[in-house]
């Protein structure tokens, strides 16, 4: 069976966006760049499009799938051998799938990720801007080697797009030149209007929304709502999203009889996201530097898509957070692993829903200024160079 999608089709396309892997619903941001950066889609190169679960999304416009059966085949380390044959088989069906569409800029996702295809775009002369999202500056930083094909292969040598200037800190730190990296947040839809806001009565609704992982301490988060509940018992907690720490989270549930307070309800489809926080009072979330990893947030969208819908935030002087929430006026902010801080701003919140109201409608207006999809599309098509639609 042959790892490569055949082209079924060669529209011509101006963008071509790369993406190491399609339809992981947790990547909203990039969903947007593949279906709707251009009015038809971009063509879309990937390693995988397999996530055949809750959320999984596709793209609209000409792709190319180099496996549709086995992503360990194109891990990192294989594909980081451009001797092997199955990578010169990809190099030859990604030029083939480039030159065949048109192409004549790629918006690559991941700088890590970027790295194999760099030759290619050079060697067929398309411009290429690359994004940096997250971890790919920050846990990709504790591999000397990872740092060292950085400096040698992409900065200063291709345009670096990141969402936040704590990341732009980052990559000016690692010596890429300061003409060279581009600031563009990330933007989600934002209404003309404030949404409408309601006001709790007998029950006080908290939504977290994100993958269990070390980065998003679902335990911390869950320990803080427990505290904050004690204080203000009508609190009832939300919590969307799955990863490799569900378990853990679902046996710390059960293990402090919280069953009738909080509900752990998976990975949920966008749909579904967006439907539980027009619900909600209130935006939980607990980043924090994984300390195993030393994986970091960039710009959680989530908190985005909670401020666009007028709820207030309460979360963690975190890499690009506090760029988004501003303490005080949408939401507050404790530092990484205060527990007892989360909890005290929680229980505040939910206790006082004038403040709560007042904090949801800053956060909805400073979304709508600075976070908007639209913002963000008109900011990357301008850099791409696209022609204004």
């Amino acid at each position: 069976m042959s790892v490569f999608a055949p082209f079924l089709c060669f529209e011509k396309r101006s963008l071509a966006v790369y993406s190491p892997y399609l339809g992981i619903p947790s990547e909203t941001f990039i969903r947007r760049y593949v279906n709707e950066l251009e009015p038809e889609g971009a063509a879309v190169f990937s390693l995988s499009d397999d996530f055949p679960k809750a959320g999984w999304w596709s793209a609209r416009g000409p792709t190319l799938v180099l496996s549709r059966a086995s992503r360990s085949l194109f891990s990192r380390h294989r594909w980081a051998d451009f001797g092997r044959p199955e990578a010169a088989k990809g190099r030859s069906a990604v030029k083939e799938f480039l030159r065949r569409t048109g192409a004549k800029v790629v918006f690559s996702q991941y700088l890590d990720w970027s790295l194999r295809w760099l030759p290619i775009f050079m060697e067929m002369e398309i411009p290429v801007w690359v994004h940096a999202h997250g971890y790919d500056i920050s846990r990709s930083l504790r591999d000397p080697a990872m740092v060292e094909r950085y400096q040698r292969e992409l900065l200063g040598k291709v345009g670096v797009v990141t969402m936040s200037a704590y990341s732009r800190e980052r990559l000016l730190e690692l010596g890429c030149p300061e003409e060279g990296v581009r600031v563009i947040p990330y933007g989600v839809a934002v209404a003309e209007e404030c949404p409408e806001q309601s006001v709790p009565t007998e029950e006080v609704r908290c939504i977290a929304v994100g993958r269990m992982v070390g980065k998003k301490a679902p335990i911390l988060l869950l320990e803080a709502f427990r505290r904050a509940w004690e204080r203000e018992p009508r609190l009832r907690l939300d919590f969307l999203g799955g990863g490799p720490q569900w378990n853990a989270a679902l046996q710390w549930v059960e293990a402090m009889g919280m069953e009738e307070i909080v509900s752990l309800h998976g990975t949920c489809e966008s749909a579904q996201v967006q439907e539980s926080m027009s619900r909600a009072h209130l935006f939980l979330q607990h980043s924090r530097i994984d300390p195993e990893t030393g994986d970091e947030e960039g710009l959680p969208v989530a908190i985005l898509e909670a401020m666009a819908l007028a709820l207030p935030v309460i979360s963690t002087r975190h890499a690009g957070i506090p760029e988004a929430v501003v303490e005080g006026d949408t939401g507050f902010l404790v530092e990484e692993g205060d527990v007892d801080g989360m909890a005290l701003a929680i229980a505040e919140l939910g206790s006082n829903s004038s403040m709560a109201l007042r904090m949801g409608r800053a956060a909805w207006q400073r979304a709508r200024e600075f976070f908007s999809w639209e913002r963000e599309r008109r900011a990357l098509r301008e850099l791409l160079g696209l022609h204004e639609v």
